[in-house]
């Protein structure tokens, strides 16, 4: 395994299997329990640092609500870079009305781009019955919104659960939308029926992670509870359940659907093998929390992203990690693997996204733009559009082939700009 930082220090590094004592890390929770003080605190800034923020984001929306806060992720179902939320010369533009929650289109002249304005968006997608691009959003009251992405119309509402919702999910063909919630349920709705499809029952604490199974057959969720279930999405029913030894954050399924990744609160990353019903082996690099997990397209590595603030990418077959990726000055909450399986993407409470070359284990770019933890990345399935969702209440969109193929661009780090809806 090699280690990376920016200075390019290389050396090795061994896996440990044995698990050994942790720091209990932080969790969203309690970040979320804390945002009346935040939000007192923001409002009640001097003059002086809001004309410096206005100077930084000329046009930004200067009025805040608590719910607009409560972003915790991102599922792409479709290819969005057809869609008028591409993103030009390598800025992301973001719009949000976070008082009224509304979500609207608006052209920005100055770049010749339209972008999506949305609030509380946790997750993208598309969905079978229509050929326009939707969303869904998770709300901190427990509802589950989807929204039409060129109109801004609100498509569907559903008070989904009686507290907020951490996950949503769609399945492959679109059909289906699942919702975790930390009331413990996991609603699956029928889109095209607009009506609940099912409702999972069985954890006993938080719903932490979804993940829907590539072949749309398997759902995959896991809890505070120290319990990973995988259910049958169609009938309802459970098919298994691993028990852990600590909550479980972070959830993932192979492309092939024969490998099941759990991550957990003190830093173990869990192997199964989901044919056979049965952990192949337990991973401990980590010193705290990991917070998500992402198999490579091909399925043979997968990445991890924890509260140590490291990303660390491993070789599936050999159970070994290949290299350990510094950078990040706090917890990495999300990763993602572009779709060409190339760049490894992360996202921190240190409110920056960065962009990592898997083969040559260098940083290619740093994404600023955010003002509060990011929660989740996630690329669109071209690998052209990379989001990111923050605490922030906002959703922004990167062009990542820009960034990538820009030359020099390498070393330098790029402020997104907002853009004030009309």
């Amino acid at each position: 395994m090699y280690l990376h930082e920016s200075a390019a220090v290389v050396q090795p590094l061994k896996a440990m299997i044995i698990t050994s004592k942790s720091t209990e890390a932080p969790e969203k929770r309690s970040f979320f329990r804390n945002f009346g003080d935040r939000l007192s605190q923001f409002k009640q800034q001097p003059a002086a640092n809001s004309k410096k923020k206005r100077k930084r984001n000329s046009s930004t929306l200067e009025k805040i609500s608590l719910t607009s806060l409560a972003i915790t992720c991102i599922a792409v179902a479709v290819d969005m870079t057809a869609s008028p939320m591409i993103i030009r010369r390598g800025t992301a533009y973001v719009a949000t009305d976070l008082a009224t929650a509304q979500a609207s289109i608006g052209f920005d002249s100055r770049f010749g781009s339209r972008q999506a304005f949305t609030t509380d968006a946790v997750t993208y997608g598309s969905t079978a019955h229509t050929s326009s691009q939707i969303f869904a959003t998770g709300h901190a009251d427990g509802t589950v919104s989807v929204w039409d992405s060129m109109s801004g119309e609100l498509l569907q509402s559903h008070q989904a659960h009686s507290d907020a919702v951490e996950n949503v999910a769609f399945s492959p063909s679109g059909r289906l939308m699942a919702s975790g919630s930390w009331d413990n349920d996991i609603h699956i709705w029928n889109l095209m029926t607009k009506q609940a499809f099912h409702t999972l029952a069985g954890h006993t604490d938080d719903v932490k992670a979804l993940v829907i199974s590539a072949d749309g057959r398997l759902l995959v969720s896991g809890s505070f509870d120290k319990t990973v279930r995988v259910w049958d999405i169609w009938t309802g029913e459970p098919l298994h359940t691993f028990e852990h030894p600590h909550g479980i954050t972070a959830v993932a399924i192979s492309p092939d659907g024969k490998t099941l990744l759990s991550g957990d609160r003190r830093g173990m990353i869990h192997v199964w093998d989901l044919e056979l019903g049965m952990k192949q082996i337990t991973l401990h690099v980590h010193k705290r929390t990991v917070w998500d997990l992402a198999f490579s397209p091909d399925g043979k590595m997968f990445v991890s992203g924890s509260q140590d603030k490291s990303v660390i990418s491993w070789d599936l077959q050999k159970f070994e990690p290949i290299c350990l990726f510094i950078g990040h000055d706090r917890a990495v909450y999300s990763v993602a693997f572009s779709p060409d399986g190339r760049t490894v993407a992360s996202g921190s409470y240190d409110q920056t996204v960065k962009l990592w070359d898997v083969k040559s284990h260098q940083l290619v770019q740093t994404l600023e733009g955010h003002d509060m933890a990011i929660w989740d990345v996630e690329f669109d399935d071209q690998g052209q559009v990379l989001m990111s969702s923050s605490a922030d209440g906002a959703v922004r969109f990167w062009a990542v082939e820009w960034l990538m193929q820009r030359a020099g661009g390498w070393e330098e780090t790029l402020q997104a700009t907002s853009v004030r809806a009309n």
